[in-house]
């Protein structure tokens, strides 16, 4: 698996769901071999702040976020569709990105992008949300961030300018992926 597309709605068959349908799709044309998952498809409970993953270097908790996890680790680019909540993300994606503390240091150097996607306000701090847990598991950011403008399903790809950036992130995320490719295959020639 190259990239994994995440969609972080909790409302099926809306805006992020076409969202990660383009991605899938456009991340496949370039050649790509991307796995979408739907959070609300999986029984994540929120972190309980108990630390366990400090000592034992996985999180305790036993439900669906284990399959996740494994998810996280064979990729190698992560890209989270989010509808804006309330000005930020849905709790649902806040869940998955705090049960990744168990995470630390293994998503390092992994590509990231995110997709915001909402009425006018909020946009800026559900990307920054997102980001800030790229940067937190020091995964290299592929783009700023794409905003796209939509209320009610299937408005998305009304939006010329973002469905644009859409595209633009796509073509990163891929530019990336070669370039951290090419990295790795002549590390190993070095050593």
């Amino acid at each position: 698996m190259d990239v994994l597309v995440v969609g972080a709605s909790p409302r099926p068959g809306g805006n992020t769901d076409l969202v990660c349908e383009y991605l899938t799709k456009r991340f496949s044309e370039l050649g790509l071999n991307p796995v979408t998952v739907m959070l609300r498809s999986f029984r994540i409970q929120p972190c309980r702040g108990c630390r366990e993953c400090l000592r034992k270097e996985f999180c305790i908790i036993e439900d669906d976020m284990r399959i996740l996890v494994d998810y996280l680790l064979r990729t190698k680019a992560i890209v989270i569709a989010t509808p804006v909540y309330f000005n930020s993300v849905p709790s649902i994606l806040k869940a998955f990105i705090d049960r990744t503390w168990c995470l630390r240091g293994r998503l390092r150097n992994k590509v990231g992008g995110v997709v915001a996607i909402g009425r006018r306000y909020g946009h800026e701090q559900a990307v920054n949300t997102v980001i800030s847990f790229f940067l937190k598991h020091e995964m290299i950011v592929g783009f700023r961030g794409v905003c796209l403008y939509a209320f009610e399903s299937g408005e998305v790809l009304n939006d010329v300018e973002g469905m644009r950036d859409l595209e633009k992130l796509a073509r990163r995320i891929h530019e990336l992926l070669k370039i951290l490719e090419l990295g790795t295959s002549r590390a190993s020639e070095v050593s």
